[in-house]
């Protein structure tokens, strides 16, 4: 496989991927860094439209490297191999497994995607996570447990961070993930759409598994630190909590997200 070489840091393609590891660099090229294998392989599948790839010169060789890369050129999309050091520059890994993909940013929306007639709505609005391992985390767990789209709120992490896009697993590219800089109008979208909204606190109303969650709803889900804001807290009509052990402070907000998610999920029979 004879893949175009580069080898300047000068190089525009180059220089786009090194951007991509910060926001300002995402929102300026309309792109986001998918590393690793894995994401690869989703990307494919879910044919999301990818803009180039970049290569380690010494990984192109390994067959699952030479088949994705197949799959990328027979997409029409240009690949690129760098050799080691520079490629390292472009990485946000430590070990990285030698392929890059420049992916394009989905177009902003603020519509709630629409009512599937076979069965209830199933949301989850974060609130200010700002861990892109947690909201990575949650968005895995919420595609695997069949949730309808991911809220976010202003403060959250960004979901196309290459942390986040890892840690979700490819999840970032099959969930449906809207960022909401009004709370007011979001929530009067929920309300609209006939929601209800469940708030997972540390004293709550319901016991995870006692609450009724057969019905079109949404989980609030709080900051790492300091939990939901008040205006959420005022805006659920149920709250839910996790019993635990004496002595035990918290559960980490993606384990928490995980009980939850499939409690739901469970009672309706998914």
């Amino acid at each position: 496989m004879d893949l175009p070489l580069i080898t300047s840091r000068d190089n525009q393609y180059v220089k786009v991927g090194c951007s991509l590891k910060n926001k300002k660099g995402r929102r300026h090229s309309g792109c986001f860094l998918l590393e690793g294998l894995r994401l690869a392989e989703e990307a494919l599948a879910a044919s999301w439209p990818v803009s180039y790839a970049l290569v380690n010169e010494e990984a192109q060789s390994q067959p699952r490297i030479r088949e994705l890369v197949s799959g990328l050129l027979l997409r029409q999309t240009p690949v690129f191999a760098l050799p080691p050091g520079l490629f390292a520059q472009a990485s946000d890994t430590e070990h990285s497994q030698g392929l890059l993909l420049v992916a394009r940013l989905p177009q902003k929306s603020t519509a709630l995607p629409p009512v599937k007639p076979s069965r209830d709505d199933f949301f989850v609005l974060a609130d200010r996570l700002a861990d892109p391992g947690n909201l990575g985390a949650i968005m895995r767990t919420a595609w695997a447990a069949g949730v309808d789209g991911l809220l976010l709120t202003s403060g959250c992490a960004d979901p196309y961070s290459p942390k986040a896009a890892r840690a979700s697993m490819g999840a970032v590219l099959r969930l449906p993930v809207l960022l909401f800089e009004d709370e007011v109008a979001l929530l009067a979208k929920l309300q609209e759409r006939g929601l209800t909204i469940y708030a997972a606190t540390a004293e709550g109303e319901y016991r995870y598994d006692t609450a009724p969650l057969a019905q079109p709803l949404v989980w609030l889900l709080g900051a790492e630190a300091t939990g939901l804001s008040p205006f959420w807290r005022k805006a659920a009509a149920h709250s839910v909590y996790l019993p635990m052990a004496p002595g035990a402070e918290s559960l980490n907000v993606a384990a928490t997200a995980a009980v939850l998610l499939y409690a739901t999920a469970a009672q309706r029979g998914f």
